[in-house]
């Protein structure tokens, strides 16, 4: 039973729902998180150095919205920001490689940047699902 029970949750970790699509990359709690292929994919792209160099766009723009706001916001930028060819030959091969979408690389990005607008505030992960 508990063989079961460990795989179970383990597809439900694969399958987490995010915004009514299904993410590979993300476990659906408060706050969404990445999951182990999504830090995989974190690594494969340069997520955290990538969202370094993008944090100081989102940052005024976010600077008076909640958690839940900058999140939404850093996802839409993630999804709606131009790459250059090289970017996008990146997403497109780590995409393939991984047996993901690229809705979920640039999600894994999308969450990269959160993190590091709210720890740019002092904000703790841990404290984004509180009112």
């Amino acid at each position: 039973m508990a063989e079961i029970r460990e795989k179970i949750d383990k597809i439900f970790d694969r399958l987490g729902s995010v915004e009514g699509h299904l993410s590979a990359v993300s476990v659906s709690q408060s706050p969404i998180r990445l999951n182990s292929l999504g830090e995989s994919v974190s690594g494969d792209i340069g997520a955290k150095e990538w969202a370094g160099r993008l944090v100081d766009a989102v940052r005024a723009p976010t600077r008076a919205m909640g958690a839940y706001d900058v999140q939404q916001f850093c996802f839409a930028h993630a999804d709606d920001m131009q790459l250059s060819d090289d970017e996008q030959d990146l997403i497109k091969d780590v995409a393939f490689n991984r047996g993901v979408s690229e809705f979920d690389v640039r999600r894994v990005l999308g969450i990269e940047l959160r993190d590091k607008v709210l720890a740019l505030r002092g904000m703790p992960l841990e404290e984004t699902d509180n009112p």
